[in-house]
């Protein structure tokens, strides 16, 4: 006899495509966070000290929930403050002086500095989060969900971003989450409760990094969508304004100085606005068409990947997968791709490249690099009929071939990420003066000429080679220095030269893209020519 199933049985089938989606996730999820946390205590960066905990400690010291600070907003700062709630629970109620001397000591310590770096690469590496969602709403497909997550979650370069206390990393995920609301709002019933959430959300977004106001950009146009001729121009008015002042209200909530320190804000604003204008050290570049080009190149030959080729291969993916996004649905293209248009376009227009600040485009690049990777796929089937069945997954050859093939280069980029996580735990040792001896004697051709300080470090680990070695820094094909060796100040080195260096020593940073980096001094390898350009100080 049939019996109709009854809600228990319901609720363990939800319970398990919930376990099944959550396994799919956890994996890149896993893959960030624990290599991030193998490599948080990586040494020195540059704005946590003053730009981020600073002005938690003046909240602190004056009582007042101001930061006196406004070169970013407000955000970031609550989330600071709120890493010392341990502290605060711990304490005993009366006493408010000694908590504030407890407090003010713990602001100082490094294990806060820790703490503060775990916060943000967990909630920041919840963008993994965002993106499988984000494509699992749309497009219905684990798999390609999964990808997506994938080609974020094993990009180096988001990796140690995410490591740092910045504001980056918390707009990106904030973007993130915005564009998975926007779409869920353009392919659900419920449309004004989504894009009311994301109007939220994207004021937070405004509330993390000024430029993130234009997150407000695509919950507008999915509001626009969702009207048709039959509804008023009033109405349709009301819509618009009302989300408007949703977006304000999370802001002002976010940054109340905007409202209670306007004037010191505004100059804030005006500062960076101006700082980024007339550019930032050796990251200043010329703007437009030559700082826009410069974008194109660091998303196609380094995001994806720390190895060029896989890189183009992936970037390849995501041109297709844009393309194919704009041939299915202009109006969704355009709801998705408006956001990164506009802030690349701001970006462009700069004289300063600071790449951390692209980092909130990356989520809708790894989501147009898995639709370009099944757009591949859909062709690939097409080709031949099936040879055999992968799970349930139907295979023909060239499916096989391109399934090995990336599964080939996502190995790589996490074996790196791992590789680059160890580098960090061994900075302290001996391990990077050992690596430069075996490249010197690897004997590729090449004749060498040493810094002094190499010479010594290398001492100790028996003769050079004569054939490889020389003295004479015109003989040379490359030179091998310290990075402190390099030039007078970090000022005067050449940020987002991709290819200017190898180097041994912690991974912690792309130093190719940040050569003026103030953390771990490390062995730097540059060919003569590049060496000559920069003039360094050991050639003179």
């Amino acid at each position: 006899m049939y019996r109709r199933p009854g809600k228990q049985h319901f609720q363990s089938k939800r319970f398990a495509r919930l376990l099944h989606t959550g396994a799919f996730f956890l994996l890149p999820f896993s893959l960030l966070v624990g290599t991030g946390i193998r490599g948080l205590d990586f040494g020195m960066h540059w704005d946590e000290k003053y730009y981020q905990i600073r002005p938690v400690r003046t909240m602190v010291e004056t009582g007042v929930p101001l930061p006196q600070y406004y070169g970013y907003p407000s955000f970031d700062y609550w989330v600071n403050a709120a890493a010392l709630l341990p502290e605060i629970l711990r304490a005993p109620v009366t006493d408010q002086a000694t908590l504030r001397q407890q407090l003010l000591q713990t602001i100082e310590s490094h294990s806060f500095l820790l703490r503060l770096r775990a916060i943000y690469l967990i909630v920041t590496s919840l963008t993994v989060l965002w993106v499988y969602l984000l494509v699992l709403v749309w497009r219905s497909s684990r798999i390609e969900a999964l990808l997506a997550s994938l080609f974020f979650a094993l990009s180096w370069e988001v990796a140690y971003h995410l490591r740092w206390v910045a504001t980056d990393g918390m707009l990106m995920q904030f973007g993130a989450l915005t564009a998975l609301l926007c779409i869920t709002a353009r392919v659900s019933v419920n449309k004004q409760r989504w894009l009311t959430l994301a109007a939220a959300i994207a004021g937070l977004g405004l509330g993390t990094k000024y430029p993130g106001g234009l997150l407000l950009v695509p919950v507008l146009i999915g509001d626009y969508l969702r009207w048709d001729a039959q509804h008023s121009l009033a109405r349709r008015a009301f819509s618009l304004l009302r989300l408007i002042v949703i977006f304000a209200g999370a802001f002002l909530i976010s940054t109340p100085a905007t409202l209670f320190d306007t004037s010191e804000l505004i100059a804030g604003v005006r500062y960076e606005i101006h700082h980024y204008a007339t550019g930032h050290a050796g990251h200043t570049i010329s703007p437009g068409i030559v700082h826009g080009w410069r974008i194109l190149i660091y998303f196609s030959s380094v995001l994806f990947s720390r190895f060029t080729p896989i890189a183009l291969i992936f970037f390849a993916f995501c041109l297709i997968g844009v393309f194919d996004l704009i041939k299915e649905s202009p109006r969704t293209a355009v709801l998705f791709l408006c956001f990164p248009l506009l802030y690349l376009l701001y970006f462009s227009l700069q004289r300063a490249m600071v790449v951390r600040n692209l980092l909130v485009v990356v989520p809708y690049l790894a989501v147009a690099a898995a639709r370009g990777a099944a757009v591949i796929w859909r062709l690939l089937k097409a080709r031949s009929a099936t040879l055999f069945r992968l799970g349930g997954i139907k295979l023909n050859l060239s499916q096989a071939a391109f399934t090995v093939f990336l599964s080939f280069c996502l190995l790589i980029n996490c074996g790196w990420l791992i590789y680059a996580a160890e580098t960090i735990a061994d900075r302290h040792t001996d391990r990077f003066i050992h690596e430069a001896a075996r490249y010197i004697k690897a004997d590729s051709g090449k004749r060498l000429f040493l810094s002094p300080r190499v010479r010594v470090q290398l001492a100790s680990l028996g003769s050079l080679p004569s054939s490889i070695v020389t003295d004479d820094p015109a003989q040379a094909d490359e030179v091998i220095f310290f990075a402190s060796e390099g030039l007078n100040s970090w000022k005067d080195w050449p940020a987002n030269q991709f290819w200017l260096t190898t180097w041994f020593g912690p991974s912690e940073v792309n130093f190719n893209v940040y050569a003026n980096w103030w953390g771990d001094d490390r062995i730097v390898v540059m060919s003569m020519r590049k060496a000559r350009t920069l003039n360094l100080l050991i050639l003179k």
